[in-house]
């Protein structure tokens, strides 16, 4: 078992670049955050993690994405949502922050 969770391969996977676009949406009392990802690279975009934080930095909970830790093969597009409680957003600002396994992290903030 242990010939097959070698993983080492992956850090030398070479970096891709990943555009992405927001939008939100209020559905009753909820805000529907949607992100668009496209690999805008010639590699694999690999592990592909979305979440919401605050403007310290901080996790804002809940959040349900419908899907995460996702890849991108080179040009595709996918679209990934979170649903979050309205009165959760009231007073902060929130940042969509996108990381991966071989892209450089962004933060945007969105509202």
């Amino acid at each position: 078992m242990k010939a097959y969770t070698d993983f080492k391969a992956l850090n030398t996977l070479t970096g891709a670049a990943v555009k992405a676009e927001y939008d939100v949406k209020e559905s009753g009392d909820e805000e529907i955050v949607t992100a668009s990802l496209t690999n805008i690279s010639g590699k694999v975009a690999f592990f592909i993690s979305l979440a919401l934080n605050d403007s310290n930095g901080e996790r804002i909970k809940p959040v349900f994405w419908d899907d995460n830790y996702l890849s991108l093969m080179p040009g595709e597009t996918r679209e990934v949502s979170c649903t979050v409680p309205k009165n959760t957003l009231a007073c902060i600002t929130p940042r969509v922050v996108l990381s991966g396994w071989n892209i450089e992290q962004q933060s945007a903030e969105i509202k």
